[in-house]
C-alpha cells in the first residue's frame, strides 16, 4: 500500500468503511467510528501524508475503540429481553457448543455476554472454561436457554367416565323445550267365568311423564392477548374443555342429582323406594363372595320380579367395586369368580360401566366409605334434548364474577359461553334398582 493523503484516507473511510460498518454492525457503532476517525485525523491534520504504518495503527485504534464487544451494556442500551435472545441464538448457531457460542457472541458485538456465560459456567461447574458440563438437557447449565417447541396437543385433565348416554338411553328431541310421554298406569284385567255368568269389567288408566328442559351453562372469560398469541390455539383448548366438562356434569346429574334447584333427577332418585336396599357383605373379597353374589342377585330380582322387560339392562358401579369384583376368587378352587366374564365386558350376561361419578364416600350407618351399584333397564330411560349444545363467543358481553358485573370489552376479553338444555325421566320407576351401603374393596 502506497502513501495516502489525509484527505484520501478520510474519503475512503467515509465512502467505504463507514457504510460497511453501518450495514453489518449498526448505526450506533458507525457513528462511534466516525467520531474516532475525526479525532484521529485531527492529530495528523497538519501532515500531507500518512505512512503505511501510521495508517495501520490508526485503523487498529479505531477498530479497538469501535468494537462493540468492549462497550458497556449502558452504552449499547439493549432492549428488554435482548441479552437472552442473543444467547439463545448463539447456542442454536453453535449447536450448544459453548466455546463456539462465546465466539459467536463476541463476533456479533456481545462480548460482555460471552464473558458472562463463561464466568457463570465456571461458577456452576468449577471448570476452568466451564465448557464440558454445560448440557442442553440440564436447565441449570444452559439447557434453560434453549427454546422448547410446543406440541399442538395439550395434555388434558383426568375426568370421570360418561356412562348414561353411552349405556343406551333413548334420546328424544324437545323442540318446544318440553315433551310429554303418555303412559298406561293401569291395564285391563281378564277373568274366567262360568257358563251364563257375567264378565267383570275393567278399564285402562293412563298418565304421562313430562320432560322439561334443565339448563346447563358454562361461562369462561379469556384474555384476548391469550387468544391472539397462544400456541396451540387457546380458544380451541377452552372450547374442548368446556364441552368435555359439561358432558361430565350432565352425566353426574343423570346419575345422582335429586331434581331440585333446576337440575334433572338422576337414576338414583328415580328408583322406586321398594327397589332401593342395603347390599350385604363387608369389604368384599374371597371371604365375602356369597354376600356379593346375593346382592347382585337381589338387584336382578327387583327388576324381573315386577316384570321389567330387561330389553337393555346394564350395571353401573364405582371403579372400586369393579376392581373388587374382578379380583374376587372362589376360596375352594382359587378361580376368579367374575373376572373372565367381566374381561369380556359383561357381568352375569349384561354390560357394565364404572365411573367415579358413583361415589365411594357415602355414609350409611357407622360407615362413611360406602358406595352404590345400579341395575337399570336402559330401554326405560329417556333423555330429552331441547338444545344439545350451543357455543357462543363475544368480546362485547358482560359477565358476573364474585358478585360484580365486569365488561369484557373494557377488559379486552372474549367471553365464551356454552349452553345445553335437557332432562331425564324413567318410563317406569321400577326399571332401576339400587344396592347401597356397598363396601366391597374399601
Amino acid at each position: 500500500m502506497g502513501a495516502m493523503t489525509v484527505e484520501q484516507l478520510n474519503k475512503q473511510i467515509s465512502e467505504q468503511v463507514l457504510p460497511l460498518i453501518k450495514e453489518n454492525v449498526g448505526p450506533l457503532v458507525k457513528d462511534l467510528v466516525a467520531e474516532n476517525v475525526k479525532k484521529a485525523l485531527e492529530s495528523v491534520a497538519g501532515e500531507l501524508t500518512v505512512s503505511q504504518k501510521a495508517n495501520a495503527d490508526a485503523i487498529k485504534a479505531l477498530q479497538d475503540k469501535s468494537n462493540p464487544s468492549v462497550l458497556s451494556a449502558a452504552k449499547r442500551e439493549r432492549q428488554k429481553g435482548e441479552p437472552i435472545g442473543a444467547i439463545v441464538r448463539a447456542l442454536w448457531k453453535s449447536k450448544n457448543d459453548v466455546p463456539r457460542a462465546v465466539q459467536i457472541l463476541k463476533s456479533e458485538g456481545n462480548g460482555d455476554l460471552g464473558d458472562l456465560m463463561l464466568a457463570q459456567s465456571k461458577h456452576i461447574t468449577g471448570d476452568e472454561l466451564g465448557m464440558k458440563s454445560m448440557l442442553a438437557t440440564d436447565p441449570d447449565t444452559g439447557g434453560i436457554l434453549i427454546p422448547q417447541p410446543v406440541a399442538a396437543e395439550v395434555i388434558d385433565i383426568l375426568r370421570s367416565r360418561v356412562v348414561v348416554r353411552r349405556a343406551g338411553a333413548d334420546q328424544l328431541p324437545m323442540p318446544n323445550a318440553n315433551f310429554r310421554l303418555p303412559k298406561k298406569t293401569l291395564g285391563t284385567s281378564a277373568y274366567y267365568v262360568g257358563e251364563g255368568e257375567a264378565g267383570t269389567t275393567s278399564k285402562v288408566k293412563t298418565g304421562s311423564v313430562l320432560l322439561s328442559f334443565k339448563k346447563l351453562i358454562t361461562i369462561v372469560p379469556a384474555s384476548n392477548d391469550l387468544l391472539r398469541y397462544s400456541s396451540p390455539g387457546a380458544d380451541q383448548i377452552i372450547r374442548n374443555d368446556i364441552t368435555d366438562n359439561m358432558a361430565v356434569r350432565e352425566d353426574q346429574a343423570f346419575l345422582r342429582d335429586k331434581g331440585t334447584d333446576g337440575t334433572p333427577k338422576g337414576l338414583r332418585y328415580w328408583a322406586n323406594s321398594a327397589n332401593v336396599f342395603d347390599g350385604t357383605g363387608g369389604v368384599g373379597g374371597t371371604t365375602n363372595i356369597d354376600a356379593m353374589t346375593t346382592t347382585l342377585g337381589n338387584l336382578i330380582l327387583k327388576l324381573i320380579g315386577v316384570d321389567v322387560p330387561m330389553l337393555r339392562p346394564c350395571w353401573i358401579m364405582a371403579p372400586r367395586t369393579y376392581i373388587n369384583l374382578m379380583t374376587t376368587r372362589v376360596s375352594a378352587t382359587g378361580v376368579y369368580a367374575f373376572r373372565d366374564e367381566m374381561a369380556r365386558g359383561n357381568l352375569w350376561g349384561w354390560p357394565f360401566y364404572y365411573t367415579t361419578q358413583v361415589p365411594v364416600s357415602l355414609t350409611e350407618g357407622a360407615n362413611s366409605d360406602t358406595s352404590e351399584i345400579y341395575l337399570v333397564d336402559m330401554a326405560d330411560v329417556v333423555i330429552g334434548d331441547s338444545e344439545r349444545l350451543i357455543i357462543d363467543a363475544s368480546s362485547d358481553a358482560a359477565y358476573e364474577e364474585g358478585g360484580s358485573v365486569k365488561a369484557a370489552y373494557s377488559r379486552d376479553e372474549t367471553v365464551i359461553r356454552a349452553i345445553a338444555e335437557h332432562d331425564l325421566v324413567m318410563r317406569r320407576d321400577v326399571s332401576v334398582a339400587v344396592a347401597k351401603a356397598i363396601r366391597w374393596g374399601a
